[in-house]
């Protein structure tokens, strides 16, 4: 598991007002075939480079207490963004304020689509499918709260 849930390092998205915030929550990886994986803790800090400009750095940690840091950058650009990670590049867009979707393409035929869910303004859940030339081959499922403005 801790090869594959590193990279995933939550999306953070401007359309959902994740600037200047701090996010913390659980986490589980499953198969494709619906059998779990393990379980892990995120903690997300985000802080605003410059205007639409957003830097978030994701610390995952596992049960064993070992942990992966991955960071990103995020760059608004009318209703979407871009994306710049350690996995790769890539972007997405929200429809509505409450629903959203980022896809970034890694590297050797690997990408990452992510769908976020905003339940309140301090509570969000996001769905990922890490996919390997195309097909699922890890799927990760988060809930946050955000415990800093």
């Amino acid at each position: 598991m801790k090869s594959l849930v590193a990279i995933l390092a939550v999306v953070t998205l401007p359309g959902l007002a994740m600037a200047d915030s701090k996010w913390m929550g659980t986490g589980e990886e499953f198969n494709p075939d619906g059998t779990s994986v393990g379980t892990y803790q995120i903690v997300v800090t985000n802080s605003d480079l410059s205007a639409g400009v957003t830097s978030s750095q994701a610390v995952v940690t596992y049960p064993d207490g070992s942990q992966h840091v991955t960071n990103q950058k995020i760059t608004q650009s009318g209703k979407g963004w871009s994306v710049d990670s350690d996995f790769g590049k890539g972007g997405g867009s929200c429809y509505g304020k409450d629903f959203c979707e980022n896809y970034i393409q890694g590297t050797n035929g690997q990408a990452i689509a992510t769908t976020i869910v905003e339940d309140s303004d301090t509570a969000r859940r996001d769905i990922s499918f890490l996919l390997d030339n195309g097909k699922a081959v890890k799927i990760f499922k988060d809930k946050l709260t955000k415990v800093q403005q």
